[in-house]
């Protein structure tokens, strides 16, 4: 099964949609289906601007340029980070992924 971006609230992971991956615009059109309007308009819309920057040779350049472009067609985006030591239960890990809500 795909991996999904979305959650409740209408929040889009990116590392999900493949910013960690090879093709992040391959990884965007193999999503499952969008549950609102909300979440498909953010999904085509970031869909959009990877495909137009599919060039871009850095991961950070990239979620910078997306975060850039989403903030001017209206919506509220960051680039988050988040790191976590080893536990019993999980392995250390650190993860970069984009935060977009619609303002």
């Amino acid at each position: 099964m795909p991996p999904t971006i979305f959650n409740t609230s209408d929040e889009i992971d990116l590392s999900a949609a493949g910013f960690s991956g090879e093709d992040p615009y391959k990884t965007l059109k193999s999503l499952t289906p969008c549950g609102s309007v909300i979440q498909r308009n953010l999904l085509e819309n970031t869909s959009k601007i990877v495909e137009k920057n599919k060039n871009c040779k850095w991961k950070d350049e990239l979620r910078k340029t997306v975060v850039k472009e989403l903030l001017l067609l209206g919506y509220d985006a960051s680039i988050c980070k988040s790191h976590w030591e080893k536990s019993s239960t999980y392995p250390a890990g650190r993860r970069h992924y984009l935060h977009a809500l619609q303002s």
